[in-house]
């Protein structure tokens, strides 16, 4: 069954977001970022997984990205050296997800980030990895 949703980044932010998802009975798609605490317990997410969730592992796993209508980019974005934000996640994401999206589809950054992070960060890696255009060929948006 393809998923309608894709959560990038499976810790605190869109583990929960990806059960609220499940739960309403939209079929998910749930795609690690990089090491993450799992804040839902064993049962919980065998739940999850037994109405509508998956996790694609191995080399296709990115490909499935290209197939959902709505990507949330919940990657950590821990304290970096310089005393800013670490957005090594973020932009991982980005150009994970770039290089399998499709034209109509809606991107939401749910990371904790500083204002104008979704216009200056985001959308060039999305443009230039994808090869489409934000406001024309796919929506972006932030959510706080």
């Amino acid at each position: 069954m393809p998923a309608d949703l894709a959560v990038i980044g499976l810790g605190p932010y869109g583990l929960p977001l990806a059960q609220a998802a499940v739960a309403a009975g939209i079929p998910t798609l749930g795609y690690r970022t990089g090491p993450e605490a799992d804040p839902l317990t064993p049962a919980e997410v065998r739940r999850m997984l037994a109405t509508g969730f998956r996790t694609p592992t191995g080399p296709a796993g990115p490909a499935e990205l290209g197939r959902v209508r709505t990507a949330v980019i919940c990657a950590p974005t821990p304290p970096g050296a310089d005393g800013g934000l670490d957005l090594t996640q973020v932009e991982a994401a980005a150009r994970t997800l770039a290089a399998h999206m499709r034209p109509h589809t809606t991107v939401i950054l749910e990371s904790p980030v500083r204002p104008g992070t979704t216009e200056d960060f985001l959308r060039p890696l999305l443009e230039q990895g994808s090869g489409l255009r934000a406001g024309r060929d796919f929506h972006l948006a932030y959510s706080p």
